[in-house]
């Protein structure tokens, strides 16, 4: 649980993630090229220590965006 600033940040990351995911796929990036260009590495200090690391998040949702 957080509160509304804490939400505020989550939801940030996940813009930043998302839109960054999408600039590599509209690039014809494969998920492996995804993985390998590390564009979620600057996030991963902060928010890195969840269920999945950034490699395997990727891998997981980039073939939906």
């Amino acid at each position: 649980l957080g509160d509304k600033v804490q939400l505020t940040a989550y939801k940030a990351m996940l813009r930043t993630a998302q839109q960054r995911l999408v600039a590599l796929k509209i690039a014809g990036k494969s998920a492996e090229q995804a993985v390998a260009a590390k564009p979620l590495a600057d996030l991963e200090a902060e928010w890195g220590d969840g269920l999945f690391a950034g490699e395997r998040w990727i891998e997981l949702i980039y073939p939906s965006i």
